[in-house]
């Protein structure tokens, strides 16, 4: 893993940025460069900050999330979950996420559309003639099995 490190890695540290905004910066100063981030520098792109327009690349977001570390046993956990919890019960949690976690995932509609029995008839076909097919195989082998012991009690 060190050998990799130093091949790929440390030779081209002065080729690596900062922090994101200095990405955003060499981005709009370089051609055929590309930048991945994290969605929560996202909202920076909306308030000004980067000098050039950003087109951001269809179906390529990567799953993550914002966390903070704290000590085990912290006295400011309590202090942060109450005020999350604050804001999630008063809304604004809702709206920051609707204001700047806008995803390129089309919503699902969720209209729900009957169905007729004449959309559900092949299946019932289907379904009724599996069970027709099991009934006659059934029947099939009792008569076997019935003409078996026949001719095996003719035997003796």
């Amino acid at each position: 893993m060190r050998a990799l490190y130093l091949k790929l890695i440390a030779r081209k540290k002065d080729h690596f940025h900062d922090n994101a905004l200095q990405g955003f910066v060499r981005l709009c100063a370089e051609d055929k460069y590309a930048l991945v981030t994290s969605d929560m520098w996202l909202m920076r792109l909306r308030s000004g900050d980067v000098p050039c327009n950003i087109q951001k690349v269809p179906h390529t977001t990567l799953p993550g999330s914002v966390s903070m570390a704290l000590k085990k046993r912290s006295p400011y956990k309590n202090l942060f979950n109450h005020n999350l919890r604050h804001m999630l019960l008063s809304g604004v949690l809702h709206r920051l996420r609707q204001l700047y976690w806008q995803s390129d995932v089309p919503r699902i509609n969720k209209t729900s559309y009957g169905i007729t029995f004449t959309a559900m008839a092949p299946i019932f076909t289907i379904l009724a003639s599996g069970i027709l097919i099991a009934i006659l195989i059934l029947l099939l082998e009792c008569g076997l099995h019935t003409l078996l012991q026949k001719l095996q009690g003719q035997a003796y």
